[in-house]
């Protein structure tokens, strides 16, 4: 063999380095490392990478963790938003249901006092015209004629769910 091939294949064999698979030593630091910085040393430590072959690799691993942070920002706070809505329109609701069972209450309220009302007005007229024409002052007549009222108004209020009144 000549001379000349033979210093060609020892040049060859000396210079040439292992074939390495970049992509799966790439693959491997990005598994273990946070940050582009992370794994630019990762390559550089635990493979031998040059650090201009890192630097390529290191920013566009930042570049994609830094966009996997702001779509997942951005997921966050719609996911935020729709239940903040969600919760307000609960809340607006509620509301709006406790508003007309007030509005209903202070309604029945108001129909069973003047039920009562009118009942006592009665009485109070048989009471006066019993008075006039009988000449007599029978108070336990009228009390007689306005107990109904009384127990009518307290049993309307009790199945109102209102506070009963104290006695006369």
């Amino acid at each position: 063999m000549p001379k000349s091939l033979q210093l060609l294949a020892l040049l060859a064999a000396c210079t040439s380095q292992p074939r390495v698979d970049r992509p799966a030593e790439l693959a491997s630091c990005q598994l273990i490392s946070k940050s582009g910085d992370e794994l630019a040393r990762c390559l550089v430590l635990k493979y031998s990478w040059r650090a201009e072959s890192a630097g390529p690799a290191k920013a566009q691993w930042q570049w994609q963790l830094d966009s996997i942070r702001r779509d997942h920002e951005v997921q966050a706070a719609l996911v935020l938003a729709a239940q903040q809505l969600a919760a307000d329109s609960l809340r607006r609701a509620r509301e709006r249901r406790d508003a007309i069972a007030a509005a209903r209450k202070d309604s029945l309220e108001r129909w069973i006092d003047s039920t009562y009302n009118d009942c006592v007005t009665a009485a109070v007229a048989w009471w006066q015209k019993q008075k006039m024409d009988s000449f007599t002052d029978d108070f336990a007549a009228f009390k007689k004629r306005r107990d109904p009222c009384d127990s009518t108004h307290n049993r309307l209020r009790r199945r109102a769910g209102l506070d009963l009144l104290p006695p006369q």
